[in-house]
């Protein structure tokens, strides 16, 4: 089964010079998903230890973008799992609703 990169993944992937290409491009508009897989990407190729010191450091900063992103969406999440645990979030009762949409 074979999955299409997404534009935004491509421009992340080493280019042929070994430079990361989107070092510095925005994160905002990656999903969770998304920016864990390009952080396993890189540290990936952090691990292995055959980059350059400079393509290293490229890599790197992506990676706390990435990661940064990912815990600004895990912040989130965690801020509606405590909303709705707290009881902000009213359950709806639907009969209620039709009643009031007959008259």
């Amino acid at each position: 089964m074979s999955q299409k990169s997404s534009p935004k993944a491509a421009a992340l992937e080493p280019a042929p010079d070994g430079a990361w290409a989107g070092a510095h491009a925005d994160v905002s508009g990656l999903s969770f998903e998304q920016a864990m897989a390009e952080l396993e990407k890189i540290t990936k190729s952090l691990e292995g230890g055959k980059l350059p010191l400079a393509q290293a450091l490229e890599a790197y900063q992506r990676g706390a973008l990435l990661a940064r992103q990912c815990q600004e969406i895990l912040n989130d999440v965690q801020h509606k799992i405590d909303v709705i645990e707290s009881g902000q979030v009213k359950t709806v009762d639907r009969s209620s609703l039709i009643s009031q949409t007959k008259e």
